[in-house]
């Protein structure tokens, strides 16, 4: 919001400074130059007075056709003229604030297809991962399955192995009653 409003404030700006230099641009031209040589008519003569106030006619008479001639204001020229200025500047607000509103709906269109953009990239990303996760999630059942029939194996060979041992062991101690016996019977 802070950026938005720094950026009106400088549109604004640019258009009232472009509107002062178009207004001087488009007046200059009916600008005296004998406008800047205000204060030249106060400088002395040679005898320490002023010109204007000497009582020579002759200078007088030279003086008057040099002299710079009034024009009068006219408060309805100036009126005219600031009205102007007013709608100049309104015209350029408003184109600025046009171009403006332009812009923040193509960002805004930007802003949004980089959305969508993004929402896909990471739709097809979580797809991705998924079928990996199920993909490393099957091997890993394989692998357990595997590893639950060889220990299913090695139990029942342990069994088996424990089996023999228990009836070779039965037979052992049955023949080494019987010996006792037949043992117990010659004594």
């Amino acid at each position: 919001m802070k950026k938005i409003i720094k950026f009106l404030f400088t549109a604004f700006s640019l258009v009232a400074v472009a509107g002062s230099i178009y207004y001087f641009m488009k007046n200059g031209h009916k600008r005296n130059d004998t406008d800047f040589d205000d204060f030249d008519d106060f400088d002395d003569n040679e005898f320490g007075e002023h010109p204007n106030l000497s009582n020579d006619s002759d200078k007088n008479s030279s003086n008057a056709s040099a002299e710079r001639e009034y024009v009068t204001l006219n408060l309805d020229n100036v009126k005219e003229t600031a009205s102007q200025v007013a709608d100049n500047v309104k015209e350029a607000a408003s184109q600025v604030a046009g171009d403006v509103k332009e812009s923040a709906s193509k960002i805004a269109d930007e802003v949004k297809d980089s959305a969508s953009i993004i929402a896909n990239d990471v739709r097809i990303s979580a797809s991705i991962i998924a079928d990996e996760v199920k993909d490393s999630a099957s091997k890993i059942a394989y692998d357990v399955k595997d590893g639950a029939k060889d220990i299913i194996s090695h139990v029942k060979n342990s069994e088996e192995d424990t089996n023999v041992t228990v009836i070779d062991l039965d037979e052992e101690i049955s023949d080494s009653t019987e010996q006792d016996k037949e043992n117990i019977a010659s004594m």
